[in-house]
C-alpha cells in the first residue's frame, strides 16, 4: 500500500476475501492479506499537485444511478469527456435487466472501458463521521475490493457520501486511496465550490460542486470559462441524469439531459481550443489515466 500506512487486519482480510473470491466466511490472517492486497493494488505513487500549466474540468457521477449510464455516457462520448464515476457498490447486480434503478456491474465495465476512471462512494451511502473505525474501513475497503473485483478498475478516489467527513477518515483513506473529493451544494456563501488551485491542492480535500436540477448551465458555463481564464481545476458532481427532471423535492438532485449537453458542450469547445483538459481525478492529480 502506499504512503506507508497499514489497514487493519479486518479490512485486509475483508478486501482479499472479495478480490480473490474467497468465501465470505474465510478468514485470512492479516499476515497473508497485506502482501496479497500489494499485488493487486495499483502502485499509486504520491499524489503530485494537478498540473496548472492549463485548466482542468473533472465531471464525476455519484451513486451509480443507471439513469447516468442509460442517459450521460452517450453524451460524455458525443464530447469525447473523460472523469470519474463514483461508485455506491450495495445494490450492483451482476446483470443488466431491464426497469434497474442502479447501475449494473457490466454498466459500470463499460464506463471504465469508455476511459473513464472508477472511484468509491462507499458500499452503503452512510455519513461516515457517525461510524467506528472497523465499519468505516468497510465501507472504503470492500467497497475498492468489489470494484476491483468486478471491472478490473483499482479506484484512486473515494468520495465522501453525502460531503461529510473527517480527520480521521482523510487519514485512514490514505490506506488504499491516493485522493478524496468533498461535495458542496453551490450557494452564494459557497462561491469558490468547486475550484481548486493546480499548484497547491491537497489531494484529500479536493472542493466539488453539485450540479442540481436547479443550477443553470449558463451558470455552470461561466465557472469553466473561470477556470480557463485562471487555469484552475473545476470538478463537477452530478446524481441523477433524466431527460426531465421532477418538480416536486424528488427531482431536486436531478440534472436534465439538456443541461448536462450544455455543460459538456462548453467544456468540449474549451478542449477543442486546447484552453483546459477533460479528464478524471487521478490524471489530474498524477498525469496517467
Amino acid at each position: 500500500m502506499h504512503r506507508g500506512i497499514r489497514p487493519t487486519a479486518t479490512m485486509l482480510g475483508a478486501i482479499c476475501c472479495l478480490y480473490l473470491g474467497l468465501s465470505a466466511a474465510t478468514v485470512m490472517p492479516a499476515a497473508e492479506a497485506a502482501p496479497a492486497i500489494k499485488t493487486l493494488a495499483q502502485p499509486v505513487k504520491a499524489p503530485a499537485s494537478a498540473r496548472a500549466a492549463s485548466a482542468i474540468v473533472t465531471l464525476t457521477f455519484d451513486n451509480s444511478y443507471e439513469s447516468q449510464f442509460t442517459n450521460a455516457l452517450p453524451i460524455m462520448q458525443k464530447y469525447k469527456i473523460k472523469g470519474t464515476v463514483f461508485l455506491e457498490t450495495q445494490d450492483m447486480a451482476e446483470e443488466t435487466t431491464d426497469g434497474m434503478f442502479t447501475m449494473s456491474w457490466p454498466q459500470a465495465s463499460q464506463w471504465w472501458q469508455a476511459g473513464w476512471e472508477l472511484g468509491s462512494h462507499s458500499i452503503s451511502n452512510p455519513d461516515m463521521t457517525t461510524l467506528a473505525g472497523d465499519q468505516a474501513e468497510i465501507e472504503f475497503g470492500v467497497s475498492w475490493a468489489l470494484i476491483a473485483k468486478h471491472t478490473e478498475a483499482l479506484p484512486y478516489a473515494f468520495a465522501s457520501p453525502l460531503g461529510r467527513f473527517n480527520d480521521t477518515l482523510l487519514a485512514a483513506l490514505h490506506s488504499l486511496y491516493g485522493a478524496h473529493v468533498a461535495t458542496v451544494e453551490g450557494t452564494d456563501t459557497e462561491p469558490f465550490a468547486g475550484f481548486n488551485h493546480g499548484d497547491s491542492v491537497d489531494p484529500y480535500r479536493i472542493s466539488r460542486l453539485l450540479v442540481m436540477r436547479d443550477t443553470p448551465a449558463k451558470t455552470i458555463c461561466d465557472d469553466v470559462a473561470w477556470a480557463v481564464k485562471e487555469k484552475l481545476w473545476l470538478v463537477l458532481a452530478f446524481d441523477q441524469v433524466v431527460p426531465v427532471p421532477l418538480t416536486t423535492d424528488d427531482g431536486v438532485y436531478q440534472v436534465s439531459t439538456d443541461t448536462l449537453t450544455t455543460i459538456a458542450s462548453c467544456v468540449a469547445a474549451e478542449q477543442a481550443r486546447g484552453t483546459l483538459k477533460a479528464e478524471g481525478i487521478k490524471q489530474a492529480l498524477t498525469g496517467t489515466p
